[in-house]
């Protein structure tokens, strides 16, 4: 990973496992893998600078071998499966309008594709791979 761009879909992958990791490990636990240590062994990639696509691939598939043919994809927030070129929650004003600026929190160091919008007074999470907070941007 040092270095090299992270492929698109990995990057993806990645953000979900981040955004979801509580609720991916909560399920790991109640799966027949019976622990969390394949969504630790991603975490633990990224922390070290390591390449994370076999073990994204190791999670995505003791996810799909509990029974959630989705995998990672199952925990994504856009579960219609629609695909726009403007996603949820960006107004249809105009790039200089600033009423049409918009928040969204994302991975603090680029490293992957997890984003956060913000519904009201709330704290913002945390990476669950440096542990700080997501980075504020303006749309």
């Amino acid at each position: 990973m040092a270095g090299d761009p992270m492929p698109r879909r990995v990057a993806k992958r990645l953000g979900i496992a981040c955004a979801h990791a509580d609720e991916i490990r909560r399920d790991l636990r109640g799966s027949p893998a019976g622990d969390e240590t394949l969504l630790d062994a991603v975490l633990e990639a990224v922390r070290a600078g390591r390449r994370v696509e076999e073990p994204l691939e190791a999670l995505q598939a003791a996810l799909r071998a509990a029974g959630d043919a989705r995998g990672l994809a199952g925990y994504t927030d856009d579960e219609d499966g629609l695909r726009s070129l403007r996603p949820p929650g960006i107004s249809e004003g105009f790039a200089g309008d600033e009423a049409a600026t918009e928040v969204l929190y994302g991975c603090p160091g680029n490293g992957c594709a997890r984003y956060w919008w913000p519904d009201g007074p709330a704290p913002v999470p945390r990476c669950e791979v440096s542990n700080v907070a997501l980075r504020r941007n303006r749309l």
